[in-house]
């Protein structure tokens, strides 16, 4: 069996182009930010020091953007760092107001 293929019909040059094509990032920020919640504070510590090397090396000064991007992502690490910081002091004074208790007299009577 053989088929007759009517490419006049199939490709039509008076359609628009087809819309451009958007390269994004693997993740997007929220996904990005879910990652790092997943790292322990050791390792983001350790992330944070080599994104850094990264930048001020000869790797920054290579991007396209001039480190723009590497930029963004030492910035969000370091945020998510400094939140962690901050949830942690206050878990430690809300636990040393929590457990703080008054025994009462005794009321039985001697």
């Amino acid at each position: 069996m053989r088929f007759s293929i009517d490419w006049e019909k199939i490709i039509n040059d008076d359609e628009d182009p087809p819309a451009e094509l958007m390269v994004t990032s693997a993740m997007d920020g929220e996904e990005h930010k879910e990652g790092l919640s997943n790292l322990s504070n050791t390792e983001l510590t350790e992330k944070i020091r080599r994104l850094k090397r990264s930048l001020s090396g000869t790797i920054g000064a290579r991007l396209s953007d001039g480190g723009k991007k590497l930029r963004a992502n030492i910035k969000l690490h370091e945020g998510e760092l400094e939140r962690r910081q901050r949830v942690g002091s206050q878990k430690v004074h809300v636990s040393s107001q929590q457990y703080r208790c008054h025994l009462p007299t005794n009321t039985w009577g001697d």
